[in-house]
């Protein structure tokens, strides 16, 4: 569709995103062909991990954490006996 209107190439289309839906007044139609897309572009994404993923790379953090509680509870019982 490169240089004509998407009104005389596709009517519907162009009826259906014309329909009001604001105040405003349609201007411009464009319709962009997509011909390539990389979806998981490890160069700019971050990855995403599941859940499961998580947890396992997680369980020792979790571990220190219940530690480092223990420890402080411990310290805080001694502190009241002072």
């Amino acid at each position: 569709m490169r240089g004509s209107c998407p009104s005389t190439k596709d009517p519907e289309l162009t009826r259906r995103l014309t329909e009001r839906r604001t105040d405003g007044r349609v201007e411009r139609l464009l319709v962009i062909r997509i011909e390539d897309l990389n979806w998981n572009c490890h160069q700019h994404i971050t990855p995403r991990y599941s859940e499961a993923e998580l947890g396992e790379a997680l369980a020792p953090i979790r571990e220190r954490m219940v530690e480092l509680e223990e420890q402080n509870e411990a310290l805080r019982a001694l502190l009241k006996e002072e």
